[in-house]
């Protein structure tokens, strides 16, 4: 029965790493790579290890990888096996302190959605979430085990804000979806109109594309008038 357990959590999580095009996750991966800086300074070579705020880098395939922060990273391309990734970083104000991630680009928009991989190690139960949109499918699942924690944590950010919004994350497990109603509620306060649509549940936690959709089309001409 064990063994069954992790052949099914080994899929599920390699069919949410292809979906998401992060194969660079897996530690044994080596792709070739191009880095631009914040300072639009390029460099070529290969990386492995993506580990959400930093990477292994090194010019040649073989040989010595050195760790590279992602804090002064602007934008990296990765060609793996199923194609080009690119991944953007964003900054999300925790504790009083900046803290940059590697992302990818959910939703493309007057405001944007982002995904970063979290990967942590937990004791407990095992729980799964997926669903469909017009971008592809977005997994926001959870492997709460005695061996992984597993979760793809997405972001929303309005073109004038500096810091990403963590829409995921309240605490270990996620969002529940009255909370995640309640927090972009407030977050879109400005738009009374898509305010109504979450408070009375015409939008709910599985129509995130939907929503940045109405925000694109209605609210944000409302708050740049």
């Amino acid at each position: 029965m064990k063994k069954t357990i992790i052949i099914f959590l080994l899929f599920v999580c390699f069919k949410m790493h292809s979906q998401f095009g992060l194969e660079s996750l897996f530690k044994s991966n080596k792709y070739k790579t191009t880095i631009i800086y914040k300072n639009n300074d390029t460099i070529q070579g290969y990386s492995k290890d993506f580990e959400g705020f930093r990477f292994y880098f090194n010019k040649k395939k073989k040989g010595k990888y050195k760790s590279i922060e992602v804090d002064n990273v602007k934008k990296i391309t990765v060609y793996e096996s199923t194609g080009k990734v690119v991944y953007y970083t964003i900054v999300e104000k925790k504790k009083k302190i900046d803290k940059n991630y590697l992302v990818q680009l959910v939703y493309d928009g007057k405001i944007k959605l982002f995904s970063h991989r979290y990967l942590s190690n937990f004791g407990g139960t095992t729980q799964y979430n997926s669903h469909s949109t017009p971008a592809g499918q977005i997994n926001v699942t959870t492997t709460n085990s005695s061996s992984s924690y597993n979760m793809n944590i997405l972001y929303i950010k309005k073109e004038d804000e500096k810091y990403a919004t963590n829409i995921t994350m309240a605490k270990i497990g996620g969002r529940t979806d009255k909370s995640f109603r309640r927090f972009l509620s407030e977050y879109f306060n400005s738009c009374r109109e898509l305010q109504n649509k979450l408070l009375t549940e015409e939008l709910t936690k599985n129509d995130i594309i939907e929503i940045l959709e109405f925000y694109d089309s209605k609210c944000y001409k409302l708050e740049n008038r």
